[in-house]
């Protein structure tokens, strides 16, 4: 009985101890970043933030932690379907995630609600939103 026990306790550790020693594909992330409360005339674009939002940020990321968890809610992101209904983003946060086999992805975020992943609206995801303000603000 308590080789058994023992085997299981044993094979549980190693299972936490696996996939919390698990790496990410993720390389780094760079934050480009301002105010969400910002007024501006015309709305930011993913490819206009850095020359039309005033007192704009830069950060680049390597914590392993937080890149596994950016790359967990990153892959829980959906494409935007609902019909008939126009979705602009006003453009407060532009991430560049690149990732060890030398690709990266776009993530451009709202202050409050819009995400664009490589030009491609998608649904948003609070959590997502949540972590990346957690790290630059």
């Amino acid at each position: 009985m308590n080789i058994h026990v023992f085997s299981m306790v044993f094979s549980i550790a190693v299972i936490i101890l696996h996939s919390s020693c698990s790496s990410t594909s993720v390389k780094n992330a760079r934050f480009l970043y301002g105010s969400d409360e910002a007024t501006v005339i015309v709305p930011i674009t993913c490819s206009s933030i850095e020359y039309n939002l005033v007192e704009v940020k830069r950060k680049d990321v390597k914590n392993k932690a937080f890149l596994n968890a950016l790359e967990t809610e990153m892959g829980k992101l959906q494409p935007y379907e609902k019909d008939g209904l126009p979705r602009d983003v006003d453009v407060r946060i532009k991430l560049v995630v690149d990732y060890k086999d030398d690709a990266s992805d776009t993530l451009c975020l709202g202050g409050f609600y819009g995400t664009i992943l490589n030009g491609n609206l998608m649904e948003d995801n609070p959590q997502l939103l949540d972590l990346i303000k957690s790290k630059i603000y």
